[in-house]
């Protein structure tokens, strides 16, 4: 009951909630009357992935039933935004290899911050060399991504899968690899705490994926991503400010990247005590926060064109809808 009142306050839940999704609609107002497009992998390719990949295990053993058809659907919206950001129809091989990679790296968020049992085992197993040397000899049966815990396995088979397939697409194209490596080097290290920038480990994700497609020289469609990402990252720590609020963990909200350990807790803690006394006060300057990188990253959309437009907007409205 207190938590629920407390993230009422914060303007993360309840009528609350609502009210700062309506500033954001009034802030961008194309989010309910602009034209959209199908994108991501259709309901048939997400279930038949889910059973491939022995989801409902995984579900069972770590209690994250929720989302996790939904997770898949959207790392696959992602890599169809940014075939479209580069002018690529739209490829179900790399809409396959975003569905895998978004999920399996929202599962290993969770095992490191949430379920906190086998973050070292499964660490060890996703390292970014053992990374690197997948992607670039898939074929190698020395390479395979292993784990020797069974439950953790199923977790790692969803890296494996996805780096074999984006090793043998990308065989004429070695150069490519290293730029996927280096973001997920950077990534892990920050999940891990090793890099001084925690926030690298919310945003990267979705420009990891994005790179699945995107060439390092296509500087439009990386701004594009790259505003997705922001305000995706900024989504989910809006969601998840009370919980880290408690947690002490990093958010937008709440804390910034200052290389200074004491810095960083004496302005969260002020960040906190400000956002729970001034209550919905604040609740106007949240929408705007969250509606700027929107209205920004649909504008360079709509520059590449209108099918990414479209797909752009498919996107930011099924994640805007679902909150």
């Amino acid at each position: 009951m207190i938590t629920q009142l407390v993230r009422k306050r914060l303007g993360c839940a309840g009528w609350q909630a609502d009210r700062v999704l309506r500033r954001v609609h009034g802030l961008v107002p194309e989010l309910r009357t602009g034209e959209t497009l199908p994108v991501g992998l259709g309901d048939p390719a997400i279930e038949a992935l889910y059973v491939e990949a022995e989801l409902d295990e995984l579900a069972r053993r770590f209690h994250v039933e929720r989302g996790l058809r939904q997770g898949l659907w959207w790392g696959s919206a992602l890599a169809d935004v940014a075939c479209s950001a580069v002018g690529e129809a739209t490829d179900d091989t790399v809409l396959r290899e975003g569905a895998l990679l978004h999920l399996g790296l929202n599962l290993y968020d969770a095992v490191v911050d949430i379920i906190r049992r086998g973050t070292r085992t499964l660490s060890e197993s996703l390292d970014p060399a053992r990374l690197a040397a997948r992607l670039a000899r898939p074929e190698e049966a020395s390479t395979a991504l292993t784990c020797p815990d069974e439950d953790l396995q199923r977790i790692v088979r969803l890296f494996d899968s996805a780096m074999v397939s984006v090793g043998r697409r990308w065989a004429e194209y070695p150069d490519r690899a290293g730029v996927l490596v280096d973001l997920y080097r950077r990534m892990y290290e920050s999940e891990l705490r090793i890099s001084a920038d925690p926030f690298e480990a919310k945003e990267l994700p979705y420009v990891f994926v994005g790179a699945l497609v995107i060439p390092p020289g296509a500087q439009r469609a990386r701004s594009l991503i790259r505003g997705l990402s922001r305000f995706f990252a900024l989504g989910d720590d809006w969601d998840d400010m009370f919980e880290d609020m408690i947690r002490g963990a990093p958010n937008a909200f709440l804390s910034n990247a200052s290389r200074s350990k004491t810095r960083r807790a004496l302005g969260y803690a002020g960040r906190s005590a400000l956002r729970l006394a001034a209550g919905r006060r604040m609740h106007d300057a949240l929408a705007e926060r969250l509606a700027a990188p929107l209205r920004e990253t649909l504008q360079v959309a709509r520059e590449i064109g209108p099918g990414c437009h479209a797909r752009t907007l498919s996107l930011c409205r099924a994640t805007i809808n679902e909150r």
